[in-house]
C-alpha cells in the first residue's frame, strides 16, 4: 500500500509555525528565568555555626554548587552567623559545574512549569471572557408547525 500524502494548507502551516514559535519563546524565557534563579540563590545566606565551619561554606540551591573557605582566622565571638558568598582574595572559591548544571536544570523545569501554568490559566480566562461577551442567541421552537405549512403538506 502506498502511503498517502496529506496536503497541508498555508493557513495550517502558518498556525503550526506560530505554535512552535510560541513554545520556543516560552522555553527560552523559562531557561533565562531558571538561570537567573540559579544565580539568585547565591544571595540566600548560609548559617555558619563555628569557626571550623568557615572552611567549608556551601552556597546555591537546590544543590550547593559554590564552595568557599575563609583564609583568615575567624573570631569565635561572631558565631553563629549568616553569610553570603564574598568574592575577594581572602575567600577561596570553588564551583562544582555539575551541581550548577543540576541546579540550573531543576530551576528551569520549575520555571517552565510555572510559565505553562500561568499561560494556561491566562488562556482559560480569555476564553471565559470571550464566552461571556458573546451575545445571547434566542432559539425559537423550529418544530412547531404553522397553519401555512399544514396546508402545503
Amino acid at each position: 500500500m502506498a502511503r498517502e500524502k496529506k496536503i497541508i494548507t498555508k493557513e495550517e502551516k502558518d498556525r503550526r509555525l506560530s505554535v512552535a514559535a510560541a513554545i520556543i519563546k516560552t522555553l527560552l524565557f523559562a531557561l533565562v528565568i531558571g538561570f537567573v534563579l540559579t544565580l539568585a540563590t547565591l544571595l540566600v545566606p548560609v548559617t555558619v555555626e563555628s569557626a571550623e565551619a568557615v572552611d567549608d561554606m556551601r552556597f546555591g540551591m537546590p544543590f550547593a554548587y559554590l564552595k568557599q573557605s575563609f583564609s583568615g582566622i575567624p573570631n569565635s565571638e561572631f558565631f553563629p552567623c549568616k553569610v553570603i558568598p564574598k568574592f575577594t582574595e581572602r575567600y577561596s572559591t570553588e564551583i562544582d559545574v555539575w551541581m550548577f548544571l543540576a541546579s540550573f536544570a531543576v530551576n528551569s523545569v520549575i520555571a517552565t512549569g510555572v510559565t505553562f501554568l500561568v499561560k494556561k490559566q491566562k488562556c482559560r480566562c480569555k476564553a471565559k471572557n470571550e464566552a461571556e461577551a458573546e451575545p445571547e442567541i434566542e432559539i425559537k421552537d423550529s418544530f412547531a408547525v404553522t397553519e401555512d405549512k399544514k396546508e402545503s403538506v
